[in-house]
């Protein structure tokens, strides 16, 4: 009866080491697969900071274009009133001087919103690139059969161990055959 116990201990014990093999196997893809989203996710969020990117940047160009047309029709209104009354000197000089101030604040007003929105897009690049490394599962292991086999003849050892205990412990027990 131990022989026969044993021999099915070492099959069972070598299934057993197999199915732990397949099992590794699927646990190894399945991280892989999950890392490969991960990578696409991250890959197509990058794609929506590149278009908020494009539109930040055109956004503060058309508004600078808007900001330097409108200077510069007030100044040549100022310029071609002064002329048709003939008037010259420190009066057109100060209404051309506000219109620098006033230019200079409005590009000013316009660099600084552009900077804000590509701050926020770089903090939004960061958060996609530590999400994606925290998310991701570095800790992929390629299966190994003999790690499986060594922990499936280590549970037969231990079984085969404890069946001969009880094994002995049963003839210890038992009366004593005469024959």
């Amino acid at each position: 009866m131990g022989v026969a116990a044993a021999v099915i201990g070492a099959i069972a014990a070598v299934a057993g080491a197999g199915m732990s093999y397949q099992t590794s196997e699927r646990q190894k893809d399945a991280q892989e697969d999950y890392n490969d989203a991960l990578t696409k996710d991250a890959i197509r969020q990058y794609g929506e900071l590149d278009k908020a990117e494009s539109d930040a940047i055109y956004e503060s160009h058309a508004e600078s274009m808007q900001a330097q047309r409108e200077y510069l029709t007030a100044r040549s209104s100022v310029e071609l009133q002064a002329a048709a009354t003939g008037t010259y000197g420190n009066s057109v000089n100060l209404a051309i001087q506000d219109l620098n101030t006033g230019i200079g604040g409005r590009m000013a007003e316009i660099t600084y919103k552009r900077e804000s929105m590509l701050d926020a897009i770089d903090q939004k690049a960061e958060q996609i690139q530590s999400a994606t490394v925290m998310g991701a599962d570095t800790t992929i292991q390629k299966p190994s059969y003999y790690s499986a086999l060594s922990s499936g003849l280590s549970n037969f050892s231990s079984a085969y161990n404890a069946t001969k205990a009880v094994g002995n412990a049963y003839t210890a027990a038992a009366p004593a055959k005469t024959s």
